[in-house]
């Protein structure tokens, strides 16, 4: 089912939620790649009140910002790095025109970059399980999925924002390509935000 539409970040995941009758209080683990201000993450904590909510974001402009606002819970853990599935690559790219937006992706506007600490999520998490993934980095999906290596198997239900052409990174995961990746997966959700953008929900 396609739908058109975003009146706030978290609507479309409350949609699916409320239809599929989801026992939100059964979930415990939820990760959150590219939480860009943690607004999200406290919103996790309110849909999902079991859940504890791990937020990553390296976006220098807004570390300051996660950090306060992953304070207003006790059940949000806040990590300053990058997800990637190549550490040794430490460059994160800012558009000049967009503040606050930032990828491991160089843009194809003008724009600055930073070196940051990285980490592969096949590395900074154990076995256990994750209820949710949420993922929005700007270009680099395809990236931040395989960084979990044979852990992404731990992961119930991800939740993936993409563009639909590669037209804002010189290189940059489309929806076939998260979808090729993730291929034994069930394509639950599509959900179409404008012409160059679309969020799907995966399990």
């Amino acid at each position: 089912m396609v739908h058109n539409n975003l009146p706030y970040k978290t609507y479309f995941l409350e949609e699916y939620l409320k239809d599929y009758s989801i026992d939100t209080a059964s979930f415990k683990n939820i990760v959150e790649i590219g939480a860009k201000d943690c607004v999200e993450s406290l919103k996790f904590t309110e849909l999902f009140p079991n859940a504890h909510v791990t937020a990553f974001e390296c976006n220098p402009e807004l570390v300051a910002l996660c950090e306060f606002n992953a304070l207003l819970s006790d059940r949000i853990t806040f990590v300053d790095k990058m997800v990637t599935d190549k550490p040794e690559i430490s460059t994160f790219y800012l558009p000049n025109d967009e503040p606050g937006m930032g990828s491991m992706k160089k843009c194809v506007l003008p724009g600055s970059s930073v070196s940051v600490e990285t980490v592969r999520m096949d590395d900074y998490l154990g076995d256990e399980e994750i209820d949710m993934l949420w993922v929005d980095v700007q270009g680099a999906e395809v990236d931040i999925l395989n960084s979990f290596g044979s852990k992404l198997d731990n992961v119930r239900t991800i939740y993936v924002e993409a563009n639909i052409l590669p037209l804002r990174y010189y290189e940059s995961s489309t929806p076939a390509s998260i979808t090729r990746m993730l291929q034994y997966r069930t394509v639950k959700e599509t959900y179409l935000v404008s012409n160059n953008e679309v969020h799907m929900i995966l399990t």
